[in-house]
Order: structure tokens, then C-alpha cells, then sequence
């Protein structure tokens, strides 16, 4: 799945978020040249504001990345977010969605990046707290940690 918006583009595979940087003024004011990979396993957090009168932006966060604490100009100067205009507002709903999905499975089936079973618990129960997770799920996800 893909969205664009003017040359820069976000794209969910199985296992990871690619932001790739084309246009000029966002590769600026980033700092990022080429793609950006996110493992579906290491995200944390996400951050969607749909497009109105300013663009709408998704931010991602994953451990060691920076706390997210603005609003659209903040978020088009973060090379983990992507900016996008009103049109879009949909396509990126559906992203999010997606890409939430593949986190859960990427958890359920154990593939979790976090190396330390309290670390795994933590992650875990802040995915059940974001609505990433049922509580059925959780349990699930808990038992097979615990279970490692």
C-alpha cells in the first residue's frame, strides 16, 4: 500500500513503513536524502492528523526516536512523519489502519524487536492501551512472551 503526496511517498510492506523523500523543499527541511525504513515490529506509536486548512501528518515512533510534540510545521521537519494534503485524508486513514494491522501480527506472531521480556510487556500493554490490541489478543500476545 502507498500514498503521495507531491513526489514524497509512504509505503507499507509486510514488514516495515518506507517514507521516501523526493521533493526537494521536504528533503531540506528533514535532512533525509533517500528512503526512511520503519520496522512494523519497533513501532511504538503513531500520531495521525487529518488534512483541513493545513496538511494532515502521521508520525511514527519507535524506541530512540524523538518524542513527537507539535503540530503540522513540527511534522513536516521530522524525517518520521509524513505530511499530506486534505485529499489524501482517506487513503491515510486506510494506511494507518494497515499499517496497525500488520503490527498486531507482526506481535502475534512473535516477531516483536524488543530483545527483554519486560520491554516485550511494556510494549505490549501500550498497544493494548492504543487500541492496537484486543484484550483477547493481548492475553494471547502476553501468554507467548511469558511462554519464551
Amino acid at each position: 500500500m502507498k500514498v503521495s503526496f507531491d513526489k514524497d511517498e509512504i509505503e507499507l510492506t509486510e514488514t516495515s513503513v518506507i517514507i521516501r523523500r523526493r521533493n526537494a523543499s521536504s528533503q531540506m527541511a528533514t535532512g533525509v536524502s533517500g528512503d526512511r525504513e520503519i520496522g512494523l515490529s519497533g513501532i511504538t506509536a503513531t500520531q495521525l492528523k487529518p488534512g483541513g486548512f493545513l496538511p494532515g501528518f502521521l508520525v511514527i515512533s519507535y524506541p530512540g526516536s524523538k518524542p513527537f510534540n507539535g503540530g503540522f510545521l513540527e511534522a513536516s521537519q521530522d524525517p518520521d512523519a509524513f505530511v499530506f494534503r486534505k485529499s489524501e485524508n482517506g487513503a491515510m486513514v486506510e494506511f494507518k489502519a494497515a499499517m496497525d494491522e500488520g503490527r498486531r501480527k507482526s506481535l502475534a506472531s512473535g516477531m516483536g524487536a524488543a530483545s527483554d521480556v519486560s520491554e516485550s510487556l511494556e510494549r505490549l500493554g501500550r498497544l493494548l492501551k492504543d487500541g492496537v490490541l484486543t484484550p483477547d489478543e493481548f492475553s494471547q500476545a502476553k501468554a507467548k512472551i511469558l511462554s519464551n
